[in-house]
């Protein structure tokens, strides 16, 4: 849940960041896994923009451990994430909890659970996931101009 919610938090900084006809969609995705598993970023970008994006949002989830969690920026993202959560089918709880080995009452403590959670939690979370993922941005998708043939 905690890493669920910083994902939530770094698509907030990153909405709040883009401004203008340059502003760059991009969505901050943390499937629920252990803190050492992958970390997906999802951005879509113009092939000139695409690097600058990536730079700028890793500047964003680096920033998460030097740059306090706002309370209502904390308090954004729990909801955010209660709605998802809430929407859920019952099928998707029983994969949670089968994925991840999950209490059985799973789907009854999750949302008091997350309402818990703290500050200190998230940026606890943000360096373990940093400091184990160390940031790579892999860029793929079209590219405005044709590769270059090699003789």
């Amino acid at each position: 849940l905690t890493t669920q919610i910083l994902g939530q938090i770094w698509s907030q900084r990153w909405e709040k960041a883009q401004t203008g006809a340059n502003a760059v969609k991009a969505s901050i995705v943390v499937s629920g896994r252990t803190l050492d598993g992958p970390l997906y970023l999802r951005a879509t970008a113009p092939a000139k923009e695409a690097r600058e994006a990536a730079r700028r949002i890793i500047e964003i989830m680096v920033g998460t451990v030097a740059t306090p969690i706002a309370a209502e920026e904390l308090a954004q993202a729990k909801a955010a994430l209660a709605r998802t959560y809430e929407s859920r089918s019952v099928v998707e709880w029983l994969q949670e909890v089968e994925t991840f080995g999950l209490p059985r009452n799973w789907p009854l403590t999750a949302l008091p659970r997350m309402a818990a959670i703290t500050e200190a939690e998230v940026i606890a979370a943000a360096r373990t996931l940093l400091e184990r993922n160390n940031p790579a941005v892999v860029l793929v998708g079209r590219v405005e101009e044709p590769p270059k043939s090699t003789p």
